[in-house]
């Protein structure tokens, strides 16, 4: 459907197809429902895409207006909106991203507080940090890995490896 799909508003799919607007409204309320009646419980991840769905819709708009524009103003003040847009947009994936790496950070903390609690000897590390260090350093922490990765399953008097393969067995 070309709302669905493309962002198009009730009004221009009517002049495209030419039929009544309240028709095409209908429609697209009524997918709506279908959509909703799938899955009843909404997610903030449903919000985030309905929300980013919009400024797509709208950027959409704007598009076309603005490969109709014929002053330089018009031009500058579309533009700007676009630009507003995709700033937008850009800024809710960062802070998505942010949230996700703070999730990850702090279960792995947790996990890592309840091993140690608990007298395993293994640990988890997450990658999605940048940390500044020299390049000797550097090689130092690629070869402690490297040593470390190869190497059987850590021994503890409550091995974690032989614990976590049990429960999934």
């Amino acid at each position: 459907m070309l709302h669905f799909d493309y962002g198009y508003s009730a009004r221009k799919i009517a002049e495209m197809i030419k039929i009544n607007r309240n028709t095409i409204n209908s429609d697209i309320t009524y997918w709506y429902s279908q959509l909703q009646r799938d899955d009843e419980r909404v997610s903030v991840e449903d919000w985030i895409n309905k929300m980013i769905y919009r400024w797509e819709t709208k950027r959409t708009r704007l598009m076309e207006k603005l490969d109709k524009a014929t002053s330089l103003e018009g031009f500058l003040v579309l533009e700007k909106m676009l630009f507003e847009i995709d700033n937008k947009i850009i800024q809710i994936i960062i802070k998505i991203q942010h949230t996700n790496q703070s999730i990850f950070d702090r279960t792995t903390n947790m996990f890592n507080n309840w091993l140690e609690e608990h007298g395993y000897k293994e640990r988890y590390v997450l990658w999605g940090q940048t940390l500044r260090v020299t390049s000797g350093t550097r090689e130092n922490i690629k070869r402690l890995i490297q040593s470390d990765k190869y190497q059987k399953s850590i021994r503890s008097k409550n091995n974690i490896s032989r614990s976590i393969s049990h429960i999934t067995s």
